[in-house]
């Protein structure tokens, strides 16, 4: 059974109330203003930058860890508004967190969202150790 809390775990009501106050956070922090448009830059440019490098090493020219590190952009600039720092693209402990996330957002989908709030919080600690 859902306790109905969170973005991810909640609906209804309770959901529109968790989203708006969550987009009006994110719109404090710098999300949409220029501060948030240079985070957002900083993070494409070191992803497109990662990835140029990974493909010149690639003898046929393909990529086969799009999907991961693509993650890890999105998760940077998000992660770079709370904290103000980011982690490499090269950094095993955090490409087995995003791993470990994308997991449970799988097992979420098939057995229920109350599963991805408790993996969710597991997921906070396991950072805040490595950062």
């Amino acid at each position: 059974m859902s306790s109905n809390t969170g973005i991810a775990t909640s609906d209804g009501r309770v959901w529109e109330e968790h989203r708006n106050f969550a987009n009006k956070m994110i719109r404090t922090l710098g999300i949409g203003k220029r501060l948030g448009e240079s985070i957002v830059l900083d993070q494409v440019e070191s992803f497109t930058n990662h990835l140029r490098a990974q493909c010149e090493i690639q003898k046929d020219g393909r990529y086969n860890g799009l999907e991961e590190n693509l993650s890890l952009c999105a998760f940077n600039i998000l992660w770079n508004f709370m904290s103000g720092s980011t982690f490499s693209y090269t950094d095993a402990h955090i490409k087995e967190i995003l791993k470990g996330t994308r997991l449970q957002m799988k097992a979420a989908e098939q057995t229920g969202p109350w599963n991805f709030s408790i993996g969710a919080q597991s997921v906070l600690i396991y950072i805040l150790k490595f950062s």
